[in-house]
């Protein structure tokens, strides 16, 4: 059994987030940052109880020149099924009730705080595991564009372009032509959608359960449960370009071997031209702070900012090439092997 220890948020943990007044003060937390990708994606339902069966044209009928008096022979499209799995995002935050009647009418407060900051570590994980995830490595977990998007020589191996770095300290842009069936988020049939909050409480009236600390003793516990059931499911290869082996060290300076990163843009969406969704490049910090200064600098026409409005309508300046956002995807690793 699970006992209440050093994985619960208590009096100590609290007297560090108070004001010298003995007030809640504001929690700058740094390793807050907006995931990009799990907002924009659009999301379905399984069509299988824990995983997801799309099928894929391989091949399309045969066409023949036609003349008088000749027939012609039957064809026919082959199909192949690719079957995406789904998994279970979890994170659970515990507070001591002493340390929750401690903060008064700061209380409501506090826990929003540690709330936020479970949530937001919930998000990463979820973009991490978008970009990165691997069922060899985790089985639990899915696989992610670049356990999909990593050899040349299968046939999305055609929107793999090659950055020119050879080391282990490359990094890669995605560009993702979202879209509602053909290249989406999943999550698992007969669940809810995005993220689950369930607030853990027995019958006792105190909304709290009971845990059993160090000595088998009750310990009063506000006890929150969070969860995302997530995948990716992608039906058509094209919709995606992986512009990989982009050496992050060799980056804003004079060094010729440098990746040019406004013809890799060029090149890859020259890949992903099928019509109907919504494009948008993704890069990590570093990717994107070099773009921005080439924005700066006015280096492109088609580098830019244009104004746009978030998911909540607030109005900002994106960066764009040619109208298409370029956002910042932190989860994107730098300490990528050659893609080959």
């Amino acid at each position: 059994m699970t006992v209440y220890g050093s994985e619960t948020y208590t009096l100590m943990d609290s007297l560090k987030g108070r004001d010298p007044d003995g007030r809640l003060g504001d929690i700058v937390n740094v390793m807050g940052r907006a995931e990009n990708v799990v907002m924009d994606m659009p999301w379905m339902a399984t069509n299988d109880t824990t995983s997801h069966v799309t099928h894929v044209n391989t091949s399309l009928p045969e066409v023949f020149y036609g003349r008088a008096g000749r027939g012609i022979a039957a064809s026919k499209s082959d199909v192949d099924s690719v079957r995406y799995g789904v998994a279970s995002l979890e994170t659970r935050m515990e507070v001591d009730h002493k340390t929750f009647l401690t903060w008064g009418e700061d209380s409501g407060r506090y826990m929003k705080q540690k709330m936020d900051e479970h949530a937001m570590a919930l998000g990463q994980k979820l973009e991490y595991t978008i970009f990165n995830g691997s069922t060899a490595i985790n089985p639990d977990s899915f696989n992610g564009l670049s356990k999909l998007y990593n050899d040349t020589s299968l046939e999305n191996g055609a929107n793999i372009i090659d950055g020119g770095g050879v080391s282990s300290v490359n990094t890669s842009m995605w560009i993702i032509d979202w879209h509602p069936t053909e290249m989406h988020g999943i999550y698992q049939k007969g669940f809810p959608a995005g993220l689950q909050i369930l607030h853990e409480k027995d019958a006792s009236g105190d909304g709290c359960i009971s845990k059993p600390d160090a000595n088998g003793y009750p310990v009063r516990m506000h006890s929150t449960l969070m969860s995302w059931s997530a995948g990716i499911s992608i039906t058509d290869w094209k919709r995606v370009c992986r512009i990989a082996n982009i050496d992050v060290n060799l980056l804003n300076t004079n060094n010729a071997s440098q990746a040019k990163l406004p013809e890799l843009i060029v090149k890859g969406l020259a890949r992903v031209t099928k019509k109907g969704g919504k494009k948008i490049i993704y890069a990590n910090a570093d990717i994107f702070t070099n773009l921005q200064l080439q924005a700066q600098r006015g280096s492109y026409a088609q580098l830019g900012y244009m104004t746009a409005n978030n998911q909540f309508g607030t109005s900002f300046e994106e960066l764009v090439w040619n109208g298409i956002p370029i956002r910042r995807a932190d989860e994107i690793l730098s300490s990528e092997g050659v893609v080959s």
